[in-house]
């Protein structure tokens, strides 16, 4: 356990957020996307994971920044996962990315 000294918080400027979602998702935060069976769930997950691992991009009007990207996932079957992904990838123009794995 780390034990940080407050003091300096009160003091000094936090340092400027870094955004991998201009205003919504900071650098080094994590992202749980949750919620009802059937919602899209899964097609947000894969959509913003592409573009992280694509080296960024647009989604909703706000621009994405490039990231390694990790998708733990236990919900979906794999045949499921390779369709989602591959019609995605597909769609904005990604034919060979390495930077994007799938755990299950």
């Amino acid at each position: 356990m780390k034990i940080y000294d407050t003091h300096k918080w009160i003091k000094e400027r936090p340092p400027e957020i870094e955004w991998l979602i201009d205003k919504l998702l900071p650098k080094d935060e994590v992202l749980l996307i949750s919620g009802e069976t059937g919602v899209g769930k899964s097609l947000l997950r894969t959509q913003l994971a592409i573009l992280f691992a694509k080296g960024g991009g647009e989604f909703l009007g706000y621009k994405v920044t490039g990231a390694p990207t990790l998708v733990v996932q236990h919900e979906n079957s794999i045949a499921g996962e390779w369709r989602r992904i591959h019609k995605l990838a597909q769609s904005i123009g990604i034919y060979d990315e390495k930077r994007f794995l799938l755990n299950q």
